[in-house]
């Protein structure tokens, strides 16, 4: 009886070629947690957007907690603010990919344009907050537990490590 073995540049998952260094990430991103049954709810647009608003409700009842904004049209925006900011940081993990992938590139091409700074942010603060002269930086989860005092540049890693996840899922049609 013969055995048969993989060559190293094929992938246990498909006949197609693959890169030796893959094989593990393809078999983590089919076996990993989102693809465990538990969460396969959230692959479907809407349970996901609902779970996307939830985190952004979440974030923004926080937010209100520690800097409040007395005007309508100031909770307006700031919600939107922040449903905005959680597709950005958990949308790849949900969402369709090649969409996330744009919404991303058009953030860093306006954070790059716009002197690192968020014009939603700005809008924001000049209703909600118009004692702020300086900028004020949005209250989101990594703010609210200090990762942006620890880590300044937290967000741009964040973002780049979006990327390559969105552009993996893409290649791999995951």
């Amino acid at each position: 009886m013969s055995a048969t073995y993989l060559s190293p540049i094929e992938s246990p998952h498909s006949n197609s070629y693959t890169f030796p260094y893959f094989r593990g990430l393809i078999h983590f991103l089919n076996y990993s947690s989102i693809s465990n049954s538990r969460f396969k709810f959230l692959r479907n647009s809407m349970n996901s957007t609902f779970f996307l608003i939830f985190l952004a409700t979440i974030q923004l009842l926080i937010d209100l907690n520690q800097f409040p904004c007395n005007s309508l049209y100031g909770l307006s925006l700031l919600y939107i603010h922040h449903i905005l900011d959680i597709y950005i940081y958990f949308g790849g993990y949900f969402t369709n990919p090649s969409y996330h992938l744009l919404t991303i590139i058009f953030l860093l091409i306006h954070w790059r344009t716009n002197n690192d700074k968020c014009f939603l942010t700005q809008w924001v603060n000049s209703v909600c907050y118009p004692e702020y002269i300086e900028y004020k930086r949005f209250n989101d989860f990594s703010n609210m537990l200090g990762l942006q005092d620890n880590y300044p540049n937290i967000h741009n890693h964040y973002v780049i490590f979006m990327i390559w996840y969105d552009l993996t899922r893409i290649y791999f049609n995951l």
